[in-house]
């Protein structure tokens, strides 16, 4: 009996070896081919979703990150030109002066029409400096330019012969609303006796901004002689200078006033 316990226990065992060997072949892994590995490789690090590239990175803002982001640039207008208007400036300006003698320059911007203008200077010097107009016409000057809202006009000469004096106006003014002329005056007095000197009057429209404007400046130029006469020689000049109201003023009444006594001598 014990025997054939034995012979069976023997038989069991090696009909369960197979089965053990056939087991351990199924688990063990095929060897991976190099297109495998590759395709694994691949598949693994290609995030969902996105091919084209490795996985992108977001960032989500907080209310601390505001702070961070660029303010949008303001754009600001742009700046309005200042306007201008077709105008003219006026000078009144001896050419003949006498050495110490004090002399009255006077220039003027307008926007009137050029003929009123004239008139309405030479009617204002007549009163002021009390010359006939024939006089100040022949020592008006005038020129075309671009009138603005703001003007400056400057006088230049040479100083070692004039003392120039400002009267009475800034070099920048500007037009009140409904305004047409700006004026401006100064006094020179030679101080010594030249043959010919050059004053120049430079005329400038002036921006909002105090600065002058490009292409906005005209000049006037006046050639001056300054010399020394007697009370005799400044006395015919002066009657030389209009005919017309020398001969009315002057002549007339004088050869009336010799006639009379001569025929007041012969009838005695």
């Amino acid at each position: 009996m014990f025997f054939a316990a034995v012979v069976l226990t023997s038989c069991n065992s090696n009909q369960n070896t197979p089965a053990q060997n056939s087991t351990d072949s199924a688990v063990i892994p095929e060897p991976a081919t190099e297109d495998t590995i590759s395709n694994s490789t691949d598949t693994a690090i290609i995030p969902k979703n996105n091919t084209d590239g490795p996985a992108r990175r977001y960032h989500r803002f907080t209310r601390d990150d505001s702070s961070k982001v660029a303010p949008t640039p303001l754009i600001q207008p742009a700046a309005k030109a200042d306007s201008a208007q077709t105008g003219y400036a006026l000078v009144y300006c001896p050419d003949k002066m006498i050495k110490n003698s004090q002399n009255i320059i006077t220039a003027r911007i307008t926007k009137n029409e050029l003929n009123k203008a004239i008139t309405d200077l030479v009617t204002d010097l007549s009163k002021q400096e009390n010359e006939n107009t024939g006089s100040i016409k022949d020592n008006l000057y005038q020129k075309q330019l671009q009138v603005y809202n703001k003007m400056e006009v400057q006088l230049q000469c040479d100083e070692s012969i004039f003392t120039v004096t400002t009267t009475g106006s800034d070099s920048i003014q500007s037009f009140a609303p409904g305004e047409k002329e700006l004026e401006w005056n100064w006094e020179l007095k030679p101080r010594s006796v030249t043959g010919k000197t050059v004053i120049s009057f430079i005329f400038k429209g002036i921006d909002r901004y105090n600065q002058p404007i490009k292409l906005g400046e005209k000049m006037l130029y006046v050639t001056v002689q300054v010399d020394v006469r007697s009370f005799w020689s400044k006395w015919m000049e002066f009657l030389s200078d209009d005919p017309k109201y020398t001969i009315t003023a002057i002549i007339v009444p004088l050869v009336t006033f010799l006639g009379g006594y001569f025929l007041k001598r012969r009838s005695s």
